[in-house]
């Protein structure tokens, strides 16, 4: 087999992947990797941008999601590598954590945008970030139980418990109360 044939298209051996591509240009960023994607390594992680098919797609994706403007990297003159815009912690989504109401406020701002606190090993969420008060509500409610290993008993609302209940009470008062229904008189006639 001639040098030039190796790692092409191979219909004999039962290689059906297509040859990876070049690149566009000797500046492109990204490199094919061998998944039909392109690629760079960002931070320490492979990032994928797109199929081989697309190669100014995936360009535009890596510009958007990572590469800092030329306004940015001529205010500090020099070019820092590519940094992730995007994050995957829920935080920076919701914007920055809160401040806690008052230094003794007992809760915690969790990444999740609830407040929380750690108990027994746990983290148990009470409530929004824009609630505080009925967080601190309910994690006094609920602390007892909590802290006892217990699950603590919501008051807040109707349970499922107490609807299947109602409707099995409706059910067996029908019963006992020997109406006619539709499928009782459908029988008799």
């Amino acid at each position: 087999m001639p040098k030039n044939d190796i790692g092409k298209h191979n219909t004999k051996t039962g290689n059906s992947k297509p040859p990876k591509p070049e690149k566009p240009t000797p500046s492109f960023p990204l490199f094919p990797h061998q998944n039909g994607q392109w690629a760079k390594k960002i931070q320490g992680r492979l990032r994928y941008f797109g199929h081989w098919n697309g190669p100014d797609a995936a360009l535009q994706k890596y510009e958007e999601d990572y590469v800092i403007p030329a306004a940015e990297t001529a205010a500090n003159g020099h070019s820092a590598p590519p940094v992730a815009r995007k994050t995957r912690r829920g935080a920076n989504r919701r914007g920055p954590k809160p401040k806690k109401p008052y230094p003794t406020f007992p809760l915690t701002p969790l990444t999740n945008g609830q407040w929380g606190k750690r108990i027994r090993g746990e983290i148990k969420c009470f409530g929004p970030w824009r609630d505080p008060d009925r967080a601190l509500k309910r994690f006094q409610a609920e602390k007892g139980d909590l802290y006892a290993g217990r699950i603590p008993t919501r008051t807040d609302g109707v349970t499922v418990k107490f609807l299947l209940n109602e409707f099995l009470k409706a059910k067996r008062d029908l019963v006992a109360s020997d109406e006619p229904t539709c499928h009782t008189t459908a029988r008799a006639g």
